[in-house]
């Protein structure tokens, strides 16, 4: 049976993450703007068209859009590497002039206003674009990956070195000479012979000048059936109530209410199931793990004030990128994530976008990055009339979407979390309380974004 599919994506070739970015002349010298160009597709009529954002104090006259003679309107700008908040200003067609870019749905804001979020790469660094990828399986034991790629130079040198390698559950191996074709600026890519499994391709592009760019990362399963979201049975795991298998990790009661304590669970418990097959009986092809981040030491008062409670849960967290010891630590988390590939099951991480606990560094070093609103629930403070800004709790900070150094910065950590540990997804936590559009969108696109793309 046949499992084929897209392997891998590439930022460039994408409007909604980049908009259109032109290559540059590889000869020119490099000063620090970027080709970057916006196109507007305009239907019954002829319309004034500019692109107002902050790198032209949201002007409405600066920057005009030309139509070609088919009513497509296009601008070329010269900007630096950034996100850039924007809308378009169309004039003429009897609609609203100001209005987000129809053909990119990434955001940005300028104060609390929703905007299109321009992103300009830096084009100084050289950069591989995905064409095409393909997988498929002959027969069992004969996974094949066929993919095409390309190198774009923009503002960098010419292609010199390529670092290439293949990842899995097995130690990363280089790809091999006749693995790898180079046919000037083109890539092509042609693994055979593979066992069923997860693996990824990791390819880094090194211009002449020995200057390496983003990796391009292209991630794909060999099985005998063709995975699908939507038919997927997803057990959810809470990471601490399902199975001590480390008793050196286990602390002691820190007098929280009853049933509120840390009683042992870890992620070596939930590999040890997995690899004795309960999930396999149970016919899941997909976890949901609770957030595995550290949590503050003691506990924390209930709702109400009725007592302790610590956060055996996973939802306060208090580092960005470290692992609960009393979950276990880096190495844990890999072989339960290896262990779920080997048995076709994908991981997904609950990410909590919404807060974080108040001893997380973030809050500490950047206060407004978050809101100072009322404790959801309270009086005057309903759950859904002020779902963007309350905080569930007082001690657990609520991020500010609409800051996007703040909403960045989360996803740099996300992206972190999906290639240091090859996870398949996120659930994204408490997503009604984070502005409309800034998780969704993002999230969408963070797998493209310049220093790792990757899909699953």
């Amino acid at each position: 049976m046949d499992a084929s599919g897209d392997a891998g994506r590439d930022a460039s070739s994408d409007a909604s993450v980049d908009a259109d970015v032109d290559a540059g002349d590889p000869g020119s010298t490099y000063d620090g703007l970027c080709s970057v160009s916006l196109t507007y597709r305009a239907t019954g009529s002829s319309p004034a068209v500019h692109a107002a954002g902050s790198w032209n104090d949201f002007s409405p006259t600066d920057d005009e859009l030309v139509d070609d003679g088919t009513g497509s309107y296009r601008v070329t700008l010269e900007l630096a590497p950034g996100l850039y908040p924007y809308k378009l200003v169309v004039e003429g067609d009897g609609a609203e002039p100001w209005r987000l870019d129809p053909n990119n749905s990434y955001r940005a804001y300028a104060g609390s206003v929703e905007n299109s979020g321009l992103r300009v790469l830096d084009c100084s660094l050289p950069t591989l674009v995905v064409d095409s990828s393909e997988i498929s399986r002959p027969t069992s034991g004969d996974g094949r990956l066929v993919a095409a790629l390309h190198y774009d130079r923009r503002e960098a040198g010419a292609f010199g070195e390529l670092r290439a390698e293949l990842r899995s559950a097995d130690p990363a191996r280089p790809l091999s000479d006749a693995e790898i074709t180079r046919m000037g600026d083109s890539l092509g890519v042609s693994i055979t012979g593979l066992a069923d499994g997860k693996y990824t391709v990791a390819l880094t592009p090194v211009d002449v000048e020995g200057t390496a760019g983003p990796s391009t990362l292209l991630p794909f399963w060999v099985e005998a059936s063709t995975f699908e979201w939507r038919d997927a049975l997803i057990y959810l795991v809470m990471t601490d109530r399902f199975r001590d298998g480390d008793l050196t990790n286990d602390v002691p009661a820190v007098g929280a209410l009853p049933g509120a304590e840390f009683e042992g669970g870890d992620l070596k418990g939930v590999r040890l199931a997995i690899e004795e097959g309960y999930l396999d009986g149970l016919g899941v092809n997909a976890i949901w793990v609770t957030p595995w981040n550290t949590q503050p030491a003691g506990a924390f008062d209930e709702a109400g004030g009725t007592g302790g409670v610590t956060g055996y849960h996973g939802y306060w967290p208090t580092e960005p990128r470290g692992i609960d010891p009393r979950f276990g630590d880096a190495a844990a988390l890999t072989a339960l994530v290896n262990a779920a590939h080997a048995h076709g099951i994908r991981v997904l991480m609950d990410l909590v976008v919404n807060h974080v606990h108040q001893e997380h560094p973030y809050f500490r070093d950047h206060p407004d990055w978050f809101n100072s609103g009322c404790i959801c629930g309270t009086a005057g403070c309903d759950w859904t009339e002020r779902r963007l800004d309350c905080l569930f709790r007082d001690y657990l900070p609520d991020v500010n979407w609409e800051n996007n150094d703040a909403g960045e910065q989360l996803l740099d950590d996300a992206e972190y979390w999906l290639e240091a540990y090859d996870l398949d997804g996120f659930r994204v936590d408490a997503v009604k309380h984070v502005v409309d559009g800034a998780v969704f969108t993002r999230a969408c696109v963070s797998a493209s974004r310049p220093r790792a793309r990757t899909t699953s």
